[in-house]
C-alpha cells in the first residue's frame, strides 16, 4: 500500500497525459472515488488486523463521504459506495465474529 501510495501522483500524471483535458478532469474525480474507497479499506484492514483505531467509524465515514462527493454523478457508484460504508462500519463493529455474506457458505472457496 505504501508503494503505491509513493507512486501514486507519477503514475496518475502519466495516465491522465492520455486524455483530453475534459476527460482527464473527469478521469480525476474517479481515481480520487478509487483512492478513497482504496483508503477506506486499508483502515478497515488495520482495524481488523490490529483492532486499536478507536475512531474507525469516524476515518471510514471521512473516506466513503469524499468517494460519494467525488462520485455524485454517478449514482450506482454512489448508491454501491453507500452499501460498502455500511457494510465496512457492521465489519467494524463486529470484528471478532464471522462475517457471513448471502449467497456464499462458511467453509467453501
Amino acid at each position: 500500500m505504501g508503494t503505491l501510495r509513493e507512486e501514486r501522483s507519477a503514475r496518475e500524471r502519466i495516465f491522465l497525459a492520455a486524455f483530453d483535458e475534459d476527460a482527464a478532469a473527469r478521469m480525476k474525480f474517479h481515481l480520487f472515488t478509487l483512492y478513497h474507497l482504496l483508503d477506506g479499506a486499508a483502515t478497515l484492514t488495520m482495524y481488523v488486523a490490529r483492532d486499536g483505531v478507536s475512531d474507525i467509524r469516524q476515518r471510514l465515514f471521512q473516506h466513503f463521504s469524499l468517494a460519494r462527493a467525488a462520485a455524485s454523478g454517478d449514482r450506482a457508484l454512489s448508491v454501491a459506495l453507500s452499501w460498502l460504508h455500511a457494510a465496512a462500519c457492521h465489519l467494524a463493529l463486529r470484528s471478532g465474529e464471522q462475517l457471513e455474506i448471502p449467497g456464499v457458505a462458511a467453509g467453501r472457496h
